[in-house]
């Protein structure tokens, strides 16, 4: 089975600037967020609302890893609900974040450390894969 054929065309992928520590208190009721971004949260969905996103899993590209070291951290992904770090799955050691479970998901979401200017970059780290039914999957890169 290949993957289907331009997946921009049916998902869109939001990155957004961001401190990660707005991510747990996004009013700064403490006063003490810095507002400077860290990182970025990026929020993946399908473009038609009535398709749901059945699997997923993203990797962090080797070959943008630098002195052997992933140029990002998934440091919140301990507070994601639907996703998790595969850790001793990958057999090189990638970084690799999937789907927790089948269930339909409307959109998916995380945030990755560092590279606070990603989304203005010409950078292209991540690939991945996105599941909309068992015959139905894209192969993305972004």
């Amino acid at each position: 089975m290949k993957p289907l054929a331009n997946w921009q065309d049916h998902f869109e992928v939001r990155i957004i600037p961001i401190n990660e520590n707005l991510l747990i208190d996004p009013r700064n009721t403490t006063g003490k967020v810095d507002p400077t971004p860290n990182g970025n949260f990026v929020i993946v969905k399908p473009k038609d609302k009535s398709v749901k996103i059945k699997g997923f899993a993203v990797q962090v590209k080797p070959e943008s890893y630098i002195d052997g070291h992933s140029p990002v951290e998934f440091t919140m992904i301990h507070r994601n609900t639907l996703l998790k770090k595969l850790v001793n799955e990958c057999r090189n050691g990638e970084m690799v974040l999937a789907h927790k479970d089948p269930s339909e998901k409307a959109k998916i979401s995380f945030f990755f450390k560092h590279l606070p200017k990603y989304s203005t970059s010409d950078k292209k780290i991540f690939t991945g894969t996105i599941l909309e039914n068992f015959g139905k999957f894209y192969k993305f890169e972004f």
